[in-house]
């Protein structure tokens, strides 16, 4: 077997796949350096730029984590890791955890003072990205479910429309 040919039960990783992944894995680091670069510039709710530093990093964290079955030294390491064990579903766990209680601490300050000069201020910057992030959030979650709920509803439709078809064939007969 020449080494261009992938292994028998080996999973070889789409282009488009590694695009998308490539794509998602700036968000992350916009998270941090957001959040790193206005820490102390929301006063009313100083949660916010430490909820971006956090959710930045363990998005990475679960990236590198969904990427690890296509590394070399990995081949067959997709069977196990990393998507049920404990350790990943903890991941998953406490990132859902922590985005809920960031939508409590972006949207219970909704809308801020922008002006440095009130003590109960929030930078514009730091407070609309976190804001719109979430909302990006909610829309593309609200995209993926109904996708999904659409992809269900055609494929029990065409199923039913085989089984019409199969027994009019055989009635006929």
């Amino acid at each position: 077997m020449s080494e261009s040919e992938p292994d028998q039960g080996q999973e070889t990783v789409s282009a488009n796949e590694i695009r998308c992944k490539g794509f998602l894995s700036k968000w992350p680091f916009a998270h941090i350096l957001i959040g790193a670069l206005y820490h102390h510039d929301c006063p009313v709710q100083p949660y916010i730029p430490i909820y971006l530093e956090v959710m930045g990093i363990f998005q990475i964290l679960l990236l590198v984590l969904s990427m690890t079955p296509y590394f070399k030294n990995f081949k067959n390491f997709r069977s196990s890791m990393p998507y049920y064990t404990p350790f990943y579903c903890l991941l998953i766990l406490f990132f859902l955890c922590w985005f809920i209680i960031g939508n409590v601490w972006i949207y219970s300050i909704y809308e801020p003072n922008y002006k440095r000069r009130y003590k109960g201020y929030c930078n514009e910057t730091l407070y609309q990205f976190a804001f719109w992030i979430t909302n990006v959030s909610y829309m593309l979650m609200a995209l993926f479910i109904g996708c999904y709920a659409w992809c269900c509803y055609c494929g029990k439709s065409n199923d039913n429309e085989v089984t019409e078809q199969t027994i009019q064939v055989e009635i006929q007969e």
